[in-house]
């Protein structure tokens, strides 16, 4: 604003009113977007249709490439209907177990599903930043997408060499790109820097870079779990190349979380949706995950047998927490950063398809020690 009015003049004052005006029209309609698309998401969260699609998906065909066609297919329309934030927590937890079955890389997964969705956003009806750019440009959206044509094509060959040849999304391992596998380590490194507490052991939220702060300095379970559970998949991926100091950091962070998780586990074997705060309640889907995070440790030698009966204790409550036709109960709905505690006490606590899915790789998991004894 200074800049604009002051130095380079760019901008009178007498034109403030009506850039605010066309600013407010704007964030109004990428707003109403995105709050029709998370609507869109609760209710195919809650009605359970993610499950049923994932049903019908498996019960088509076994062929690994053609179940791959009809899950970028679907995607890619899902992508056109919702944001993609809310459709990776939805449709993420639903495939992995089935691509996982057919030797799929969680990390080859992961690149085709935002890819796929990234899509999304510039293709109508939703495609909210379709819609931006053509708003700032004043352009008409079928002017745009006519120019879009060629790329789009382009874009779905990428798309079919990211799903069917693991070397275009693997390529750091697959070809010991050090540059590659170096900023995989340093996005991992990033994590722990800012959001790791090292007098709980405990991993916050989120970070802000705006207030250099870690939001309202929550303890999450949830967003715990998923450094529990995905940390020890990640250094799988290195096959023992990995710099010998930068695992033992990572594994000793890991112990860390797990030592304090362990203390913190309620008397009904699972954990609190604000993990050190017992008023808050117990909640299903980060206990599965942190439940099946600790076992995969145990089974990898990594934690001793000490941690058994904390993972056991989870796994019975996780079972209590199964509804007779299979729905997981007590798992609470998306979870935005808060401020303080009472943000998440109040999130709302319905049947999710993330919840079905990180219960499963509980069982999964609890199942292979079982088998293995």
């Amino acid at each position: 604003f200074i800049l604009s009015v002051c130095f380079y003049r760019s901008i009178k004052l007498s034109e403030i009113p009506d850039i605010l005006v066309n600013t407010a029209i704007m964030t109004t309609v990428v707003m109403l977007i995105i709050g029709a698309s998370s609507v869109l998401s609760f209710v195919l969260s809650f009605t359970g249709l993610p499950t049923v699609i994932s049903k019908m998906v498996l019960g088509i065909t076994d062929n690994k490439y053609i179940l791959l066609l009809i899950m970028n297919i679907f995607l890619l329309i899902v992508g056109t209907f919702m944001d993609m934030a809310p459709a990776l927590l939805i449709f993420t937890p639903i495939f992995l177990p089935i691509v996982k079955s057919f030797g799929m890389s969680p990390v080859q997964f992961g690149v085709m599903i935002v890819f796929n969705l990234a899509v999304g956003t510039i293709t109508p009806p939703v495609g909210n930043v379709l819609f931006v750019g053509c708003s700032l440009a004043k352009l008409k959206l079928e002017v745009v997408l006519k120019s879009l044509m060629p790329f789009f094509i382009a874009i779905f060959i990428a798309l079919l060499l990211t799903t069917y040849v693991p070397a275009v999304s693997e390529m750091g391992q697959k070809y010991h790109n050090h540059e590659w596998i170096d900023e995989s380590i340093h996005q991992v490194l990033m994590h722990i820097k800012y959001l790791y507490d090292t007098h709980t052991g405990l991993f916050f939220h989120g970070w802000s870079f705006n207030r250099m702060d870690n939001f309202g300095g929550i303890f999450w379970c949830r967003g715990n779990s998923w450094f529990t559970l995905g940390i020890l998949d990640y250094l799988d991926m290195f096959k023992g190349s990995l710099n010998q100091g930068v695992k033992t950091f990572i594994l000793d962070t890991y112990l860390a979380q797990v030592k304090a998780l362990k203390n913190l586990q309620d008397d009904s074997g699972l954990w609190h949706t604000v993990l050190n705060d017992p008023t808050s309640y117990v909640e299903v889907s980060g206990s599965a995950a942190i439940a099946a995070g600790i076992l995969k440790g145990i089974r990898s030698g990594i934690l001793s047998d000490s941690y058994l009966e904390c993972a056991e204790r989870a796994v019975c409550a996780i079972m209590n927490n199964i509804a007779s036709d299979g729905t997981v109960l007590n798992v609470s709905g998306g979870t935005g950063m808060g401020l303080d505690a009472n943000h998440y006490k109040n999130i709302l606590i319905a049947p999710m398809a993330y919840g079905q899915s990180l219960v499963i790789l509980a069982l999964v998991e609890a199942l292979i020690h079982v088998q293995e004894d």
